[in-house]
């Protein structure tokens, strides 16, 4: 019985999650139909609802639910301007009306557009497209001032009459007729979406489909420690500090982290590792997603796991070491999830070893780049080494490509890259030198995305 009502539990979560994702597909596609035969109220109306469903105007691919094998990208790769296009609707609206009603409904949109810009969301469409807005309200000063807007972001501009396209803006960029790179054909799928098999190594030639970098998210942070230097004799890892380097970028680009999101510590100390933590942890909003991911040595001493600092010299002196449990306290305290990963030597002194520690408090699930007793190893890449489990790590996230990682399908594919040595586009592992582990995983589901 508790298992039929566990599959009905999955099922119904399942469903609610496809719902969700069908609500602004279907929107968007009504408000683009509603553009293209001129029923501007129509698509306005259409538009917010799909912005209801999905909150925020993305300038990247949206890659829908499905196997990271085999990524369907929503309307052939196609931007989602939900906000720009019920704002620029509205305008259309507006220049069929007249009196109070005009200026009312003219101010409201330019409140639309100007807090796209403030956002961030800046393009030549919708700076265009404000300013024409203002010559309808009389507003001079106001439009004299979008001159110093910088306009990079990118809109789905399919649905803009030609008379409200800046001069030299490119082409309409949505729908499914964006080119192809390599003769690649997309498969239709059944909700109409594009269906594009990539294989391991072949990314970079559709990032013109998929786009070369994934759309950040305002809550996620990650707090990267690469420790290269060490005062304990035998301790060094010469690779740590590059490898810090290594992960910042891959989140930055491969999975959604903002690069002012983002803190890096070089042969840090203990003090500085903690201090680093308490003041990322200040910043957080509540339920943000945090990454750490630690290079360096630790020890297991009474009970406890320790981050040893740069400055140690003895394994043994905890004043110059951090517990991970003072690390991970004020992450804790602000609701986030925390996603540990661990890189580093793993000796079993006396049965014991860092990891031994299981945290009780807290949402958190903490990986290791190797099993208790094994030491870490690097690969020479472009004329460094780095760290097997490093490699592994960064190109597991290009390959899956998306702001929400889940953690347990990742996490396996991470494992068989290592394992296998050659998996997921080059060399990203070492036989059977080094064997990484699954997450141990608290008051998180494996589903859970970082």
């Amino acid at each position: 019985m508790m298992k039929g009502k566990r599959t009905l539990t999955v099922l119904a979560v399942i469903l609610a999650a496809t719902v969700s994702w069908a609500d602004w597909q279907g929107s968007y596609a009504t408000a683009l139909a509603a553009a293209k035969d001129g029923k501007w109220a129509e698509a306005r109306e259409a538009f917010q609802k799909a912005a209801v469903a999905r909150a925020a105007d993305s300038n990247q691919a949206t890659r829908l639910p499905g196997p990271v094998t085999e990524p369907v990208m929503w309307a052939g790769g196609s931007l989602y301007s939900a906000n720009f296009g019920a704002a620029y609707s509205g305008f259309r609206v507006a220049t069929g009306l007249s009196g109070d009603e005009k200026t009312a409904l003219l101010a409201t949109v330019a409140m639309e557009l100007k807090t796209l810009i403030d956002k961030g969301q800046a393009a030549p469409e919708t700076v265009f497209v404000l300013g024409k807005v203002y010559d309808h309200l009389g507003d001079a000063a106001s439009k004299e001032s979008l001159g110093s807007v910088e306009a990079k972001w990118k809109v789905d501009s399919s649905f803009l009459l030609a008379e409200d396209r800046p001069a030299g803006s490119a082409a309409p960029q949505q729908g499914n007729g964006r080119p192809q790179q390599g003769g690649q054909q997309p498969t239709k799928t059944n909700d109409g979406a594009n269906l594009f098999k990539v294989n391991a190594g072949e990314e970079e030639r559709y990032e013109s489909i998929i786009g070369a970098t994934v759309s950040p998210r305002e809550d996620k942070f990650a707090l990267i420690v690469g420790n290269s230097e060490s005062k304990i004799a035998g301790e060094n890892i010469p690779f740590a500090t590059d490898d810090a380097s290594v992960v910042a970028e891959a989140l930055k680009t491969h999975a959604g982290y903002k690069e002012e999101n983002i803190v890096v510590l070089a042969n840090a100390s203990a003090a500085q590792f903690l201090a680093a933590s308490q003041l990322m942890a200040e910043k957080l909003p509540n339920g943000a997603v945090v990454t750490i991911f630690y290079t360096g040595v630790g020890a297991h001493l009474g009970g406890r796991d320790y981050y040893v600092g740069s400055d140690a010299e003895f394994n043994t002196d905890t004043t110059k070491m951090v517990e991970k449990l003072a690390i991970l306290r004020p992450f804790f305290d602000k609701g986030a999830r925390v996603y540990l990963f661990n890189q580093m030597n793993r000796k079993i002194v006396a049965g014991d070893f860092f990891g031994k520690e299981r945290i009780l408090i807290g949402r958190l699930a903490e990986s290791h780049a190797t099993i208790a007793g094994q030491s870490i190893g690097s690969l020479v890449e472009d004329g460094k080494n780095v760290g097997i489990y490093t490699l592994a790590y960064r190109n597991v996230l290009k390959r899956f490509f998306t702001n929400d990682v889940p953690i347990g399908e990742f996490s396996w594919s991470v494992f068989y890259a290592v394992r296998q040595g050659t998996s997921f586009g080059g060399s990203g592992g070492g036989g059977t030198t080094q064997t990484p582990t699954l997450p141990t995983l608290l008051n998180i589901d494996e589903k859970s995305g970082f």
